[in-house]
């Protein structure tokens, strides 16, 4: 089928991205009582790293069964967009419940976020669409399907 979004890789993607960022990302903002990357140090990096990581491999799993490269990143934006969405409006919903204030850069911090989940998770449904696309030459050549 030609379809231009394949929802069953979509929603696996959703489920896993979610079910690894959403946590990590809850750890980061309750950390000792305020978010990591407002306090000293670089203990920050490691949820950055494990988030990022969950939106490329979110993005492979979103972008396989893609033919082409417009599809899988098509995919990719399908994941990232929602997913990043989610997440801020987790964030959003903890600082009311806080009382904490939305100052402007952790609005930018976002934009730039929503970004780059879209370039990640993009790169990752590219990888995916490689990695289905390897595997199926592989079927399609050996002796049994021949």
């Amino acid at each position: 089928s030609h379809r231009a979004i394949h929802y069953r890789s979509l929603s696996d993607a959703m489920l896993f991205t979610l079910v690894i960022s959403g946590p990590v990302m809850m750890w980061e903002s309750m950390w000792r009582g305020q978010p990591m990357v407002d306090q000293p140090g670089d203990l920050w990096i490691a949820p950055t790293v494990i988030v990022t990581a969950a939106f490329f491999v979110g993005g492979a799993i979103a972008g396989r069964h893609r033919r082409r490269a417009t599809g899988a990143i098509a995919q990719g934006i399908a994941l990232a967009i929602p997913v990043s969405l989610v997440l801020i409006i987790a964030d959003i919903g903890r600082r009311l419940f806080l009382n904490k204030s939305l100052p402007l850069p952790v609005a930018e911090l976002w934009l730039y976020a929503l970004v780059g989940t879209v370039v990640v998770a993009s790169f990752g449904a590219l990888f995916g669409r490689r990695l289905y696309l390897r595997e199926k030459k592989r079927k399609r050549d050996s002796p049994a399907c021949r």
